[in-house]
């Protein structure tokens, strides 16, 4: 699995960064490459650099070698034309060992190639907005300051050339990239951003660039490096279309040695995977649309896009750091390939370090579990029953992350998380990146006074990844008091907020699987019969019969008593069904034709197209679990592989509650018709969340859009159902927020106006042969 560096720009002074560099690749290596991301020469407005002579000549003729093969861009500044007459370009194979060559090598203007197993694309220069549609300046050779649309196009031919496209390939079948590195930051990088993310000094900076962003739409890179604007933030990663990774933009500072620099060493281990079209991927917790999307027909449509993205994430406060986002994305990747976690764990088990790497079947890091005692390491939890819980001096974690390590969960209590010092930032790795300065139990622990932790017990799921929570016994029962009284809620481990409770005595068998039954996230296989006040059993009493439009052998048809538009509707069981995945064959059969229906009166009435949602909760009450599916017709105009983004995307930055990864499934080429698609998306929830609890249903929420894209969330054990989500997310697609509160769409006029709206849509209906 290759293993690099990427660093901002040297300024000329190229012996601190690879000092820098030989440090880290003695601690943490070894590393296969460093690449470069900025000007490599001193630049004229470069004020804060060290004083003193530029060593660039010195490596690219070969009279000093780098610690690790180091390619670069940034070819411009002070001594760059004299300088850049010996630069020598990559070899097709491996850089040669032999001392007497060089190893310092300049990628080019533009273009992509292969190195140490890596897909490696690169763009050099600033943006010069008089200069960009122009040739460079005939003497400027590769010394040029700015790129223009030569560049970029030598770009597009290069990605041909290198995957063996023919000439007249489209940009969206480019396979992707793994590594992206400009000096200048994309244009339009920081739309659908939280305001946080964006730097006073690069808000308005003057080399955001149209072809860094061009670039960007062009690879879709897992990571985009940008070393031009002597900067360091990172941005929240982005899905782009037709891949199943998201991309993450990182900015990192001058890596020349000045005092007051930021983070400008980032460390990265990938495992390059052929691309193929994914069927299937996720946006992940804390991801955004692509900022750069240009497939919009017209600009107007496109700037409106913008808007109701924008307008949809602006109520959000959701401003997460990068290493949280790294973290969204190992937890939701669906084929793609996250970077190991490197990490020590010697405070936590007296052991030498290690990498910890165990996966689960998708390739997904996976945190400690076991029985962890202090002076004894890791014994399995089948020992750890012959010891019971002094539950005196024990608290629970509740809502951890399955990525957190005993490591960090001692941190999180001890406040012990190693402290670096600012010179040593750059060569400490964890979570494959260079840290921030928290420590390492993942920000926002700490007991004081300290309490020791004496021993951590987590045990796993049925589908083998470690649970969300974790039994940590610290020294006396007055630690644990205070542990309780100071962690209780408010306090983020491994970027996740956790709650702390004091552990309870230890149930009977029987009554633990009963309280299992109850818990959040699940409700029993079967249902215990119907509540007498059931919203939707056409016999209750509380049933509003009157928005009843048609009622057929075992589903019903219903008008939702707060609409969000016109003609919004449910379909539903009419015997009492927890969800639509429980429905008999029969059943089910009928529901699909029913929803086809309504999707063609849809079309009939206005040319809109239909929207299903499903939300399952684990209620007892109120019709709560009483199969619905919601149906609602959305204008022509809205696409539906927009339409899907743009749900996932609200969802993944906590719009309407905490952030939600969803699964974005496309159905077979063989679901030919709407009625097909339907089935199709309740058979992919259904493999997904029926009986997947100890017997239970999983809770969970599914839209449907009409070209048969599913999009699912299954909702974590021990968290909650956000019922009013699904309503949220529609109305911030439709840009209609005043509306997500169904008090504001209940009819003025009361039942007789309802029963309007039931004929009207009853009368459209019927006119739709079955």
């Amino acid at each position: 699995m290759p293993k690099v560096l990427v660093s901002g720009a040297p300024l000329g002074n190229l012996d601190h960064l690879f000092s820098r560099v030989s440090k880290a690749n003695a601690k943490s290596g070894p590393f296969d490459a460093l690449f470069v991301t900025g000007p490599i020469f001193e630049t004229a407005n470069d004020n804060e650099a060290p004083e003193g002579s530029s060593d660039v000549a010195s490596y690219v003729s070969g009279a000093k070698r780098a610690p690790i093969p180091t390619y670069f861009i940034g070819a411009y500044g002070k001594d760059a034309k004299a300088s850049m007459r010996a630069a020598k370009a990559p070899p097709e194979t491996e850089p040669p060992s032999d001392a007497s060559q060089p190893n310092v090598f300049y990628l080019g203007r533009a273009g992509a190639v292969h190195l140490h197993g890596l897909t490696v694309t690169y763009l050099d220069g600033l943006y010069d907005v008089d200069a960009f549609e122009l040739p460079p300046p005939p003497d400027a050779g590769d010394a040029c300051s700015h790129h223009t649309q030569l560049d970029v196009d030598a770009l597009r031919k290069s990605m041909r050339q290198l995957h063996k496209l023919d000439a007249d390939a489209k940009d969206d079948q480019f396979p992707p990239a793994d590594i992206l590195i400009t000096c200048a930051h994309p244009q339009g990088w920081e739309r659908l951003t939280a305001e946080a993310e964006v730097p006073t000094a690069t808000t308005a900076a003057p080399t955001a660039s149209p072809a860094a962003a061009e670039a960007a739409a062009l690879v879709r890179p897992r990571y985009h490096f940008v070393g031009g604007a002597f900067t360091a933030h990172a941005r929240s990663p982005y899905a782009a279309r037709g891949v199943s990774h998201v991309t993450r933009l990182v900015s990192l500072d001058a890596s020349d040695g000045a005092k007051g620099r930021g983070k400008h060493l980032h460390a990265l281990q990938l495992d390059a995977i052929p691309f193929t079209a994914p069927t299937a991927y996720v946006v992940p917790e804390g991801a955004t649309l692509d900022p750069y999307e240009t497939s919009i027909a017209s600009n107007g449509a496109k700037q409106q896009q913008q808007e109701l993205a924008a307008a949809a994430l602006a109520s959000t406060a959701w401003a997460r750091r990068l290493e949280e986002a790294e973290e969204a994305e190992t937890r939701g990747a669906v084929g793609g390939a996250a970077g190991i976690h490197l990490w020590d764990q010697s405070a936590a088990t007296g052991a030498a370090s290690h990498k910890r790497a165990r996966t689960d079947d998708r390739g997904r890091v996976l945190g400690d579990i076991g029985w962890w005692r202090r002076g004894a390491g890791v014994s399995s939890m089948e020992e750890a029953k012959a010891h019971p819980l002094d539950t005196s001096r024990c608290v629970v974690v509740l809502g951890l992350s399955y990525m957190a390590s005993f490591f960090d969960v001692i941190s999180f209590f001890q406040g012990t998380g190693k402290q670096v010092e600012k010179e040593e930032e750059e060569e400490e790795l964890r979570d494959g990146e260079l840290p921030s300065r928290n420590g390492g139990g993942g920000g926002g622990g700490g007991v004081s006074p300290p309490v020791v932790v004496e021993e951590i017990r987590r045990g796993t799921r049925m589908d083998g990844k470690p649970n969300a929570f974790t039994h940590v016994v610290l020294a006396d029962a007055e630690s644990a008091a205070r542990a309780v009284a100071q962690l209780a809620s408010g306090h983020a481990l491994c970027g996740r907020e956790v709650r702390v409770e004091m552990a309870k005595e230890r149930r009977s068998t029987t009554d633990a699987s009963a309280g299992a039954a109850q818990g959040a996230g699940a409700v029993g296989a079967a249902s215990q019969g119907p509540p007498p006040d059931c919203w939707f059993c056409l016999g209750s009493p509380t049933c509003a019969t009157h928005l009843v439009a048609q009622v057929g052998e075992d589903i019903y048809v219903a008008l939702d008593k707060s609409p969000i538009v016109t003609n919004h509707s449910l379909c539903l069981s009419i015997d009492h069904v927890d969800n639509a995945l429980r429905l008999k064959p029969k059943a089910s059969l009928e529901m699909s034709s029913t929803l086809a229906r309504m999707n063609a009166m849809f079309a009939k009435d206005d040319g809109s197209h239909a929207l299903l949602f499903e939300r399952y909760a684990a209620l007892r009450h109120r019709g709560g679990n009483h199969c619905h599916v919601n149906a609602i017709p959305l204008p022509a105009s809205v696409r539906c592989e927009d339409a899907a983004l743009k749900i996932a995307a609200f969802a993944s930055q906590g719009g309407g509650g905490p952030p939600r990864a969803f699964q974005i499934v496309t159905s077979p080429d063989t679901c030919a018709t709407f009625e097909d698609r339907v089935a199709f998306a309740l058979e992919t929830a259904r493999s997904s969340c029926l009986g997947t609890m100890n017997g239970a249903d999983r809770e969970y929420v599914w839209f449907m859009l009409s070209n048969g894209t599913v999009l699912l969330h299954t909702v974590p054990n021990g968290r909650r159902m956000d019922l009013s989500f699904p309503r949220q997310a529609v109305c911030a697609l439709l840009g209609c927020a005043d509306r997500a509160d169904w008090r504001q769409c209940v009819a003025s006029g009361g039942p007789e106006e309802e029963t309007k709206w039931t004929d009207s849509f009853r009368e459209k209906l019927e006119s739709v042969a079955a």
